[in-house]
């Protein structure tokens, strides 16, 4: 069985770690690397995010360009060659267009909101801030615009009347960790 190789991109502190280790361990699949954002400096320490930390446990490639633009995009080739599928989940930044059809399969994107509700950022704030009951994960097409792209799978999950920001993007994550493989093989 040939796997499916993906560039994974994300940020989202242990969120988007979430997702990576779901994708990890899903057996349809092999990570080539990770791009996520450069390491916080404090007190002049770097502090990489978990996502930073998981991959390098991991011994994947990791790239944390401050600016996507096609020279750090031929740096990455260069390291890790042809890959299938660029994954974001909770990565945050509007990747270029070139990026979009740099994979051989497609540029997909693990949205934290049942689209098309809550499109860009803080997609759980506003769910929770309109009153919903419900929302949920979708993984579209990227697009050059955000959360724009063309749906092709979804999971939802009910939301309690005490969760918070906080407790629903961990939901949100959670099942973004458990379901990413099995959404993107149908997808695939």
């Amino acid at each position: 069985m040939n796997k499916t190789t993906v560039l994974f991109c994300g940020s989202f502190l242990e969120n988007s770690a979430q997702v990576l280790a779901g994708l990890l361990k899903d057996e349809r699949f092999t990570v080539v690397g990770v791009l996520t954002t450069p390491p916080a400096v404090i007190k002049h320490e770097s502090h990489p995010n978990p996502v930073q930390v998981l991959a390098e446990q991991q011994g994947l490639a990791v790239f944390t360009p401050d600016q996507l633009h096609d020279a750090i995009m031929a740096k990455i080739a260069d390291q890790i060659g042809h890959f299938d599928v660029l994954l974001t989940a909770g990565y945050g930044k509007l990747l270029p267009e070139s990026w979009l059809v740099w994979p051989t399969k497609a540029a997909l994107n693990l949205h934290f909101s049942a689209l098309p509700k809550y499109r860009g950022a803080n997609p759980a704030e506003w769910a929770l801030l309109l009153g919903e009951t419900t929302t949920g994960i979708t993984l579209i097409e990227m697009s050059p615009e955000f959360d724009t792209g063309k749906m092709v799978a979804q999971s939802l999950i009910l939301l309690a009347e005490d969760d918070t920001r906080e407790t629903v993007y961990g939901k949100l994550y959670g099942l973004g960790g458990q379901v990413i493989g099995e959404m993107m093989a149908r997808y695939l």
